[in-house]
């Protein structure tokens, strides 16, 4: 959703408001996460998959894009490898005592997409100002997965049914073993998100 509205947005409104949008609709949207966490507090799913309540990262990431081209983000180097480090360090440490990310819920809940919203903006202020992440976030390879990702991001939740769901069937499961079964449905899922991926980039995205 967020895709398809924001470009009319950066169309329309005033480029000296853009700045100022989106940080009310920032804030706005946490508002709105810790309302709906306060609501339905076992709700995990919803949290984490409607646009409004997670739409804080999607617009932190359009708040740095708007004061990279206007003023450059070279001021917020320092800030950025500060909260890059200790939110590293707060996320290594959850993951040490609970083993592993579990699905945030409730209150709580609310304030960790926000806190990992702040964090992987700060990764990304930082790999665009720091010379060293700037070394490491251009090799190829991650060059070249930063190209495909969102292609990966939408294709690998469409297909994934098609293929894992026909593969686990009972008939086929049967026929080939459950676990020769998983491992082919996930190879096939693998190969045609990449294949459409490609075929995106190459018609629809870079024609």
């Amino acid at each position: 959703h967020f895709y398809l509205v924001w470009p009319w947005v950066i169309f329309f409104v005033p480029r000296r408001h853009l700045a100022a949008m989106c940080g009310g609709l920032l804030l706005a949207g946490i508002f709105l996460r810790l309302l709906f966490a306060s609501v339905y507090p076992d709700d995990v799913n919803g949290m984490y998959l409607l646009t409004p309540l997670r739409c804080d990262g999607l617009l932190l990431g359009g708040l740095l894009a708007i004061t990279h081209r206007d003023r450059g983000l070279a001021a917020l180097r320092q800030p950025a490898l500060v909260t890059l480090w200790g939110g590293a360090l707060v996320l290594l440490a959850a993951i040490a005592r609970f083993g592993g990310i579990p699905r945030p819920s409730g209150t709580a809940g609310a304030w960790t997409y926000t806190g990992l919203a702040v964090l992987f903006a700060a990764l990304l202020c930082a790999a665009i100002t720091s010379p060293r992440l700037n070394a490491v976030f251009s090799i190829p390879l991650l060059r070249t997965l930063g190209r495909y990702s969102y292609g990966l991001y939408l294709f690998h939740w469409l297909l994934r049914p098609l293929f894992l769901k026909v593969m686990l069937s009972p008939a086929i499961a049967a026929a080939i073993g459950p676990g020769v079964a998983m491992a082919l449905g996930i190879l096939l899922w693998v190969l045609a998100t990449v294949f459409c991926v490609a075929s995106s980039w190459r018609w629809l995205e870079s024609p």
